[in-house]
């Protein structure tokens, strides 16, 4: 069987190792600590890395039942459409009350949490620009500018 030609960039040192590339040119860091498998084959260390796979699956369904909910109710990925921060941390604020005044009627741990990550996924997309800045009208309380008002960061 021919080698790959892969292979043969690895063996030779053209890609992989090769320091006169630049590492962004390939979106790689090919400095970074990698892993050989029994197989032969690499992959760069998984350190420093996000870990969705340590997310708990009975949290991450009951907030997808959630998801369900307001697709019913709302349209599919509605909420995506983008609204103020401040409508989902009312939400998540009046459901977390309701957890602790031990209501029952819905999962509302399971509504506060959507509402958090909908706060963060809203955070991502005005930091990228794709939801306008005025969306992001919570509260600021750790500076004051000129007007002796809260600061936006």
């Amino acid at each position: 069987m021919a080698a790959s030609p892969l292979k043969n960039m690895l063996k030779e040192g053209d890609f992989y190792n090769s320091e006169a590339k630049n590492t962004q040119e390939y979106g790689f860091n090919f400095a970074s600590d990698s892993r050989i498998f029994e197989s032969g084959a690499k992959r760069d260390s998984a350190a420093d890395k996000p870990r969705p796979d340590l997310l708990s699956p009975f949290a991450t369904m009951r907030r997808g039942r959630v998801m369900e909910l307001g697709a019913r109710k709302y349209g599919i990925r509605n909420w995506e459409k983008g609204m103020p921060l401040s409508v989902f941390l009312s939400s998540a604020n009046r459901h977390f009350i309701q957890f602790l005044m031990g209501e029952t009627d819905e999962d509302h741990l399971a509504h506060c949490a959507f509402n958090i990550d909908a706060i963060m996924h809203g955070q991502e997309m005005i930091k990228r620009g794709v939801w306008p800045q005025e969306y992001d009208d919570l509260a600021r309380y750790n500076c004051k500018n000129e007007d002796n008002k809260t600061n936006k960061q």
